[in-house]
């Protein structure tokens, strides 16, 4: 999904604030959504 932006796929998740969905990805995941995608390259 590298090719959708972050926000698509968090609304595609229900999130309606994109800003929302990245902070609760870093809290959860430990990193933002785009060094997530960083590292899966």
């Amino acid at each position: 999904m590298h090719h959708f932006p972050v926000g698509a796929i968090g609304g595609r998740w229900g999130f309606a604030d994109p800003a929302h969905f990245s902070r609760l990805f870093k809290t959860v995941y430990g990193m933002s959504p785009r060094e997530a995608r960083g590292a899966r390259r």
